[in-house]
């Protein structure tokens, strides 16, 4: 700064340069966009009905159905039926903090499907804290 100015290095006030803002990451894809302002709190819709989803085909599973049943009552790939009830084991922390949009910023309808969870409650709930 000081050669583009040209000036000596101790005249310029660091501090002057500096500035501090609250700032919110959000993912699009392999994008990273930064947005001014503090996060709104939003629930996340579709994570929200892919929990209710997986909770509501682990119940017909209990309830001794199979998972080609299931597949075939709801018209889903045997993948996705098997991704998605995965959600249902998630942490009673991690549901709360999901259903009142206190969840981490990268705790997304995607992440959990995409990288897997641990099944401990305490390793998710280190594992979301990261995020």
């Amino acid at each position: 700064m000081a050669r583009l100015l040209e000036c000596r290095q101790e005249r310029i006030a660091s501090k002057a340069l500096q500035f501090n803002a609250l700032l919110q990451m959000r993912k699009r894809g392999v994008e990273l966009q930064l947005h001014p302002g503090a996060a709104p709190k939003e629930v996340d819709h579709k994570l929200v009905r892919n929990v209710v989803t997986a909770q509501s085909w682990m119940a017909m599973n209990l309830g001794r159905k199979t998972f080609i049943e299931i597949v075939e009552t709801e018209k889903v790939s045997k993948r996705r039926a098997q991704e998605v009830v995965e959600l249902a084991m998630l942490a009673p922390g991690a549901l709360e903090a999901i259903s009142t949009s206190e969840r981490p910023l990268g705790l997304n309808s995607d992440y959990p499907i995409k990288t897997g969870f641990p099944a401990y409650w305490q390793a998710q709930n280190d594992q979301f804290a990261k995020l």
